[in-house]
């Protein structure tokens, strides 16, 4: 009975903070000073790169930086290496097609209506099954989706581009290699 009336008479805000979970109370009041936002794909939203387009749904500057929603279709070849993101968490809901998800050692295999979490600081990376994958990807706290649009071009339409046979540049090399140590991305085997 005591519980209950300390919780009647206390305010979320307060018992957040005499929990220890100032976090959660940040993020609320973070999200409440966000403006409504609604979302129509049109192409000043969607990039592409060989093998992926993505269109940006809401990114860090809509949501308080809360977190970031892109819709990507890959194809396969496209696929990242392994590799691991220092500041944020990602998670895909998948909505075609079929992969292979590597998460620290384990794999997973998501199909249509399978949603998996890659924590942050845990090396991951993906292999397509299908020719395609068509997926919802999730990216927590925002800011990883700032590297994905620096890196890609504006989109001319929806379709994926062809992979390209052409390598990279030294110098898109050296560009890409400061946008990896920027977004705190690392590579490896």
């Amino acid at each position: 009975m005591k519980r209950r009336s300390f919780l009647k008479g206390t305010s979320t805000a307060t018992l957040v903070s005499a929990t220890g979970f100032a976090g959660l109370a940040q993020t609320k009041i973070a999200m409440t000073e966000t403006n409504p936002y609604h979302f129509t794909p049109t192409l000043e939203k969607a990039r592409q790169l060989p093998g992926l387009t993505m269109n940006f749904i809401a990114t860090g500057k809509e949501t308080g930086g809360a977190y970031a929603l892109i819709e990507a279709k890959i194809i396969k070849g496209a696929e990242p290496m392994m590799h691991t993101h220092q500041y944020e968490d990602e998670a895909f809901y998948i909505l075609e097609g079929e992969m292979i998800v590597t998460i620290g050692g384990q794999d997973y295999r998501a199909k249509p209506g399978d949603y998996v979490f890659l924590p942050r600081g845990i090396p991951h990376t993906q292999k397509l099954i299908s020719e395609q994958v068509h997926a919802m990807l999730f990216i927590s706290p925002a800011g990883l989706e700032d590297f994905f649009w620096k890196l890609s071009q504006p989109a001319e339409d929806f379709s994926i581009l062809p992979l390209s046979q052409i390598q990279p540049s030294e110098e898109e090399i050296k560009t890409m290699m400061q946008m990896q140590a920027e977004f705190g991305i690392s590579y490896s085997d």
